[in-house]
């Protein structure tokens, strides 16, 4: 099994007014909470509430990808985005490895 695909959290203060999934649902234990932090357990809220969803258009996309072709990076951000891959690809918790699609995405995100 391959990883082509990148993964990244982002946390919102409570004042921002997001619902906060994690600390409304049942405490768990052991390997259960590992996963909880990662895994997305519903499109609602506990309260019913539908969450909403981050969704581009295709206009918006079409928008976003020209202008990521005109984008150059700098040698230091290469530097630092090959060093962010050769740790993930080395770290023991990454299993199979990263793939080159998945470097290209990373840096694809980062223009």
């Amino acid at each position: 099994m391959q990883n082509d695909l990148i993964f990244i959290s982002h946390y919102h203060e409570p004042k921002d007014g997001y619902v906060k999934l994690e600390n409304e649902s049942r405490q768990l234990d052991g390997d259960r909470a590992s996963a909880s932090s990662v895994l997305d357990r519903s499109a609602t809220s506990p309260k019913g509430q539908k969450v909403q969803s981050a969704a581009f258009s295709e206009q918006e996309l079409s928008v976003f990808k020209k202008a990521v072709s005109q984008v150059v990076i700098s040698a230091e951000m290469k530097s630092y985005l090959f060093n962010v891959t050769v740790f993930l690809r080395m770290h023991r918790a990454v299993g199979s490895g990263i793939t080159p699609v998945a470097t290209r995405h990373l840096e694809t995100l980062a223009k």
